[in-house]
């Protein structure tokens, strides 16, 4: 299994060495899901949380009519879970799937509280991405209350440009808060000349 993803995440934020990757390695378990396998069901109780070595998973909200809300998407190097259930042992409210045939390492609650002790600064490189991913939530928010939906599909694939490679129209739909109708007029009038 390639470790550089992990490693390399780890590096963005904090030194380390092999042999720490190493050591916050053998607390993990790898897993393989295959295309549309769950890593998390809703209403079940998330207590991994899931570092994307290969391939694409989603978390999504079933709402009371059915409809599918997109939270979260992740690629090779980002984390994803349920992190309400993760956290508090509670029911989880997000379904997390493989879009596509994904490796990932997950790790339990208790063997992050280990590998925090045994490895400080991994306490700094969670704080670090926790901090950039509520950032980023909280700008997903206001660019949902303050930008067209045309705006907001801008600034979307300026920021992921290869994302229509990764998730369908229909995700990437759900993610921005429109139907797949809406997305698919915004397309064609942007690609008129």
């Amino acid at each position: 299994m390639d470790k550089d993803v992990f490693k390399a995440s780890l590096e963005r934020h904090i030194t380390v060495s092999s042999e720490m990757v190493e050591g916050i390695l053998a607390k993990a378990t790898v897993r393989t899901y295959k295309k549309g396998q769950y890593l998390i069901y809703n209403g079940s109780v998330a207590r991994k949380t899931h570092f994307v070595a290969s391939g694409t998973v989603i978390a999504y909200f079933i709402d009371t009519k059915g409809e599918e809300h997109l939270i979260q998407f992740a690629f090779e190097g980002w984390w994803i879970s349920d992190i309400y259930s993760y956290l508090y042992g509670k029911e989880a409210l997000l379904n997390v799937q493989a879009l596509d045939d994904a490796v990932v390492y997950e790790f339990g609650y208790e063997a992050i509280q280990d590998l925090y002790r045994q490895y400080p600064g991994l306490q700094y490189y969670f704080l670090t991405i926790t901090q950039n991913a509520f950032a980023g939530f909280q700008h997903r928010v206001l660019t949902n209350l303050s930008m067209t939906g045309e705006e907001r599909y801008l600034a979307f694939i300026a920021k992921y440009p290869e994302i229509h490679q990764r998730l369908t129209q229909r995700w990437i739909a759900s993610y921005l808060g429109f139907s797949p109708e809406f997305l698919s007029r915004l397309r064609k009038k942007l690609l008129k000349p």
